[in-house]
């Protein structure tokens, strides 16, 4: 502050500059720079290439010695001599450069002979005017620091003005951001005076006015200006934000029979400002300077609005640009998109925010769904107008989703799952296109399920509410060949309602929960099933996992798989994982890869819906399987539909010359049994010999079994 506040004094350039020229009447200009070598002032010919010529010196870094110089050939037509400006204490003041005609170098020593009285008065009158300073700063220190203590608590922008209020003794204050339709104000306890009654009325357009041309703080005061046009006095200050791409202005009002503010009180209103900025930053995207989600969400707070929709505009080929041309190709189309959404185009009391990367945010009060769309439309259009420096493979384009809503304000949250669901069906059918959220529409409807049903199904992985069912797989040829179960997961709700797995399965897959369930549901089995290793050993009872494509290729499940099977001394033999075979195919090789690691360390491998698959005879040979799940489908109408007789008659010769175990999925009588047993088909599994049940009791059975089989080997006679 002591150093800037010198060679930012009103006429002190111009006045140096006068006394050089009178001493020598070859100096064309002047140049004063603070102590970071940046030009704070001017006079007469100054060339840009001086400040060049001051930074080169390198004096910011080390301080100079008191006499040193540097006089050096500017261009053709100027020399310039640069000066360090040294405090008593060797403190770096500035910098001084004297603009003189192109000369001689003994003409120059002519020069600064001649202006050395000058360059003395400049740095003794700078010495003493920082010692003064240095006065005031003590002076001022300790309430600063107090009221910057004070700001630095102060959460909101309403806490803010209220110190602001105080600090300045003003009743009413005002904090304008017209571009972003920011309107906040505060008064102060007592009433207000009829002169700033009168000049609040006016008060936000004439601070609309100011916005983006007040450079420094105004002071309107009729008594001192004879103004007629203010009944108060009005203190008014920019605040710099998002590096000026946000205009916003602060106004403090007081009567004219107040006091004049003190010099503390009027450095305290500037930090005040500064806060206020900081403050306005933290809701608004730097890159655009449109509000940000949280910036919205504040708005709303302050000005609620009631029926309107929700628009979200998403552009398509961002990530591909980021790819292909670099982040600032893409931030160059975030910035243009920007634009298009501040201009006249939109309503002009649409609410307009950047949530993340490519993706925006209108909101539009009253407006209905269909004078959304219609916006959404001319949205659209001058996007893909945009022009693309750089860019090639086609325009820009966006899509849109738009959500209705009762209340902007209060439902929100709701309108924006709503918008983007249609945001993504929007992507989904073909893009570059907007799509409106209809309660009737089945697809919408279906969408809105998955959601909350992956929010429940989040909640229960986290809460153990996830369990774990056992279905029989049986020997269609021998009695009393050991059973197997395949573990089906089930899901409790808050009701203590059982869900099975289709209801929640869809919603697992478009939310990429499958591994973790996966990962869950192995964990839970070998949990549960650790207890009675011996016992199922022995009685050698087989267990079948289910399994997605995306946790088969991954190599960190598969070690995992093998690793807990051999921690806990599980009989690998009796494990098998099955997965459906549209997933293995997906990558035949890999999955093939994780396949043999799977066979190597014991366990099984199946594939589940054999038949289903367009390519089910061609790869058989290639994946090492130890078993097919005929799919059930086929099972359903064995005993009606030819055709379903001759897919299972031909699935099960296949498997024969494989020598692979075949079962049989969806049995449901006695008659469909036995036409499996007589096609070959080995193992059955459906309702016909049991319906699933919690794991833990079927385990309990199997315990209950045996040791009844023991007490009657026992039993006498």
């Amino acid at each position: 502050m002591t150093a800037a506040t010198p060679l930012a004094s009103i006429g002190f350039c111009d006045r140096y500059g006068a006394l050089a020229q009178a001493l020598d009447p070859r100096v064309l200009g002047l140049v004063l720079a603070g102590p970071q070598l940046q030009r704070t002032a001017a006079w007469g010919s100054a060339p840009l290439s001086v400040d060049s010529l001051l930074q080169a010196t390198g004096w910011a870094v080390a301080v100079p010695l008191h006499d040193a110089l540097i006089s050096q050939r500017l261009d053709a037509q100027h020399w310039v001599v640069l000066r360090p400006l040294l405090s008593a204490s060797q403190q770096l003041l500035g910098a001084m450069a004297v603009v003189v005609p192109a000369a001689e170098s003994a003409a120059i020593a002519d020069l600064l002979l001649r202006l050395t009285p000058a360059l003395d008065c400049m740095s003794q009158e700078l010495q003493y005017v920082e010692l003064a300073a240095h006065e005031v700063e003590q002076m001022l220190l300790s309430p600063l620091i107090a009221n910057a203590d004070t700001l630095a608590d102060a959460s909101t922008l309403e806490s803010l003005l209220d110190a602001g209020l105080a600090a300045s003794g003003s009743q009413y204050a005002m904090l304008r951001v017209p571009a972003r339709g920011i309107t906040l104000c505060r008064q102060s306890l007592s009433r207000l005076a009829p002169a700033v009654s009168l000049e609040v009325a006016d008060l936000a357009n004439r601070l609309d006015g100011l916005c983006g041309t007040l450079q420094r703080p105004l002071l309107i005061d009729p008594s001192q200006t004879g103004a007629h046009a203010a009944h108060c006095r009005l203190r008014v200050l920019a605040l710099d934000c998002c590096d000026g791409k946000v205009d916003a202005v602060v106004a403090y009002l007081a009567p004219l029979t107040a006091a004049e503010p003190s010099v503390t009180q009027l450095l305290s209103l500037g930090l005040g400002a500064t806060a206020m900025a900081r403050r306005l930053e933290a809701g608004f995207d730097r890159a655009t300077g449109l509000l940000n989600r949280q910036g919205l969400e504040e708005q709303l707070k302050r000005e609620p609005l009631g029926k309107g929709s929700l628009l979200l505009l998403d552009l398509d080929r961002l990530q591909s640009v980021n790819e292909l041309y670099g982040f600032e190709a893409g931030d160059q189309m975030i910035v243009q998109v920007a634009r298009v959404l501040q201009s006249a185009d939109v309503a002009p009391d649409a609410c307009v925010a950047r949530l993340f990367g490519g993706c925006f945010a209108v909101l539009l009060p009253w407006a209905d769904a269909s004078a959304a769309y219609s916006l959404a439309e001319k949205l659209m259009d001058a996007v893909a107008a945009l022009p693309l420096s750089g860019v090639s493979g086609g325009g820009l384009s966006a899509s849109c989703g738009i959500a209705e809503t009762r209340n902007l304000s209060t439902h929100l949250d709701k309108a924006f799952v709503s918008a983007e669901l249609v945001l993504k069906l929007a992507k989904e059918r073909g893009r570059g296109r907007a799509e409106v959220h209809v309660s009737e529409d089945s697809l919408i409807i279906r969408r809105h399920e998955e959601v909350f049903a992956a929010a429940d199904l989040r909640a229960a992985l986290r809460t153990g509410e996830m369990l774990l069912y056992g279905q029989k797989i049986v020997s269609l040829h021998e009695a009393d060949a050991p059973v197997s179960y395949e573990l089906l997961l089930r899901m409790r709700d808050t009701q203590g309602n059982v869900h099975s797995a289709k209801d929640f399965i869809d919603a697992a897959q478009r939310y990429q929960l499958l591994p973790e369930i996966d990962r869950y549901v192995f964990d839970r089995a070998i949990e549960l099933l650790t207890p009675h290793r011996l016992l199922v050993g022995r009685r050698r009872v087989g267990f079948s996992i289910n399994i997605c494509g995306g946790s088969l290729c991954d190599p960190a499940f598969i070690d995992h798989v093998v690793a807990q099977v051999k921690r806990v001394r599980l009989p690998t033999r009796l494990i098998t994982l099955e997965v459906t075979e549209q997933v293995a195919v997906s990558d035949l090789k890999w999955a093939a890869q994780m396949m043999q690691r799977l066979r190597d360390a014991g366990c099984g491998v199946a594939l589940d819906d054999f038949g289903t698959g367009a390519n089910s005879l061609a790869y058989l040979r290639t994946l090492p399987v130890t078993r097919i799940k005929i799919d059930g489908t086929f099972v359903r109408d064995l005993l009606t539909d030819p055709r379903s007789e001759a897919a299972v008659r031909g699935v099960t010769q296949l498997a024969q010359a494989f020598r692979l175990d075949t079962v049989a999925e969806f049995v449901e009588d006695a008659a469909q049994a036995e036409k499996l047993r007589q096609i070959g088909v080995e193992r059955g599994q459906g309702h016909y010999f049991g319906k699933p049940g919690p794991l833990e009791l079927l385990l309990q059975e199997l315990e209950a079994c045996e040791e009844a089989e023991l007490q009657e080997l026992l039993a006498p006679g």
